[in-house]
């Protein structure tokens, strides 16, 4: 399975653009994506891209909207043979949202964000496949998804299931009062992410329950971006970028970017 894109929902997303914008970022133009009553919104990111959709009409957007408010949707797995794979993770104990679904551009079936732990995972077989997006000098990579979960091991054995590789769990920083584990899917990886004491996470889960929690932009220079991103308005979460050990980061307020998290990386040299 290869991480194809991933899904984001808002009401209205120029926030959410600027934002994307003063990145150095590559906007597409909107279009309409009529079969889920959606504006769609395609960001050129390495090695995914970045699918913003808000509604135009009723529509399962629409609705997400209504129940759950704006924030990371999906994430789409692009895989050969889709009906073959569907029925294989069935026979695994894997549950799906309907049978599998053909699109013009392509095939799709949805599994069931219940036993996935609240992350709604879209599985398609692209009819038209491109190779990954080449990021422009300097510009941001997507890292990671993070993913709020409530039982680390049990989120581990259902990522495993599907087959992919998953690390050993382990603590995160202490901030983030956080245990983690990184489920390797290329061409970026997963971060499960579950609370080890109040903290963030504990906090979200409360809130909103399990679910895709940020998504994490790899950048060169985290000093002169977060300047960059403070100097046209975004709040920042910390006054100095956050010192993991392998990375430096920075989140931009979530009340500033259509409730969508988005976490800034500098990776560490060993």
């Amino acid at each position: 399975m290869l991480v194809h894109h991933v899904g984001i929902v808002v009401r209205d997303p120029a926030p959410l653009l600027r934002l994307f914008e003063v990145l150095g970022l590559r906007i597409q133009r909107s279009r309409p994506n009529t079969n889920v009553g959606a504006e769609l919104t395609c960001i050129e990111t390495a090695p995914v891209s970045i699918e913003i959709r808000c509604p135009a009409g009723e529509g399962p957007i629409a609705r997400v909207l209504e129940k759950r408010g704006p924030g990371i949707h999906h994430v789409m797995f692009d895989v050969d043979g889709l009906p073959g794979v569907v029925e294989a993770l069935r026979g695994r104990g894997v549950r799906f949202l309907g049978g599998v679904q053909e699109h013009p551009w392509q095939l799709q079936a949805w599994m069931d964000p219940r036993q996935a732990h609240g992350g709604l995972i879209e599985l398609g077989e692209v009819w038209e496949r491109t190779g990954p997006c080449r990021p422009r000098p300097g510009e941001p990579t997507v890292g990671h998804l993070g993913w709020a979960v409530r039982d680390l091991e049990a989120a581990r054995a259902f990522f495993l299931t599907l087959g992919l590789p998953v690390d050993r769990s382990g603590p995160d920083t202490a901030v983030f009062a956080a245990d983690e584990t990184a489920v390797r899917c290329s061409p970026c990886t997963i971060s499960l992410k579950a609370p080890s004491g109040p903290g963030p996470f504990a906090r979200f889960l409360e809130k909103r329950g399990p679910g895709l929690h940020h998504l994490m932009l790899r950048v060169q220079d985290i000093g002169g971006t977060s300047r960059a991103v403070r100097e046209a308005g975004f709040r920042l979460s910390f006054d100095e970028p956050l010192d993991e050990g392998f990375a430096l980061t920075q989140f931009v307020h979530p009340k500033d970017t259509c409730d969508v998290l988005i976490e800034l990386g500098e990776a560490r040299q060993r």
